[in-house]
């Protein structure tokens, strides 16, 4: 669970994905607020380690390794993905497909996430 500042509360959401990762460790994409929209993030949890933790799921902890979408529009669903490891098992390279805002909050687009390894690209398809 993410710990939300005193007087806020965050939507209920089911953009949780499990993505492929190398041996003893485990990521996943996991959509938050922090910024104020709701956006995926990748995190990584490596079982046993002491790690910064930035979500808490069943006593486990996981830390945000980076944003894959940003900006002032939100994620509303993650509509697919296509994605594998990136090179030597760190990071992430493919395609993650969401449902968002982006070029208008009265509209709803169909989004391409482009990720490669340090790189990350948004477009409407």
């Amino acid at each position: 669970h993410e710990v939300a500042p005193r007087g806020l509360w965050y939507n209920l959401h089911d953009m949780f994905r499990a993505l492929p990762a190398a041996e003893e460790e485990y990521r996943f994409l996991w959509a938050s607020e922090r910024t104020g929209w709701s956006h995926l993030y990748e995190y990584a949890h490596t079982p046993g380690a002491a790690a910064e933790a930035e979500v808490e799921l069943s006593g486990q902890t996981a830390k945000c390794l980076r944003a894959l979408t940003k900006g002032e529009w939100a994620v509303e669903a993650i509509s697919g993905m296509d994605v594998e490891p990136g090179f030597g098992g760190g990071g992430l390279k493919g395609d993650v497909y969401v449902m968002g805002s982006q070029g208008s909050c009265l509209e709803r687009h169909l989004c391409k996430a482009r990720v490669r390894v340090g790189f990350i690209l948004v477009q409407s398809i």
